[in-house]
């Protein structure tokens, strides 16, 4: 009976584990369908990063020094 539950529980680990897979791959797809989906700004068109991601780069650090 135990050696019956213990399989069950592998059993559902590895359906869960599976299903956590699945979803990070879809999560992962729709960011880069959302990527593909957004025009570059005018800065990234010349080569210059935009300001936007120098902004969130530089709240990062700070959000990481603070803590």
């Amino acid at each position: 009976m135990v050696k019956r539950l213990d399989l069950i529980a592998e059993y559902y680990k590895l359906v869960v584990d599976a299903m956590r897979v699945l979803f990070l791959k879809t999560i992962s797809s729709r960011v880069d369908n959302k990527r593909k989906e957004i025009a570059p700004h005018d800065g990234q068109r010349d080569g210059k990063p935009s300001l936007n991601l120098n902004a969130g780069v530089y709240l990062l650090l700070f959000i990481m020094m603070v803590n």
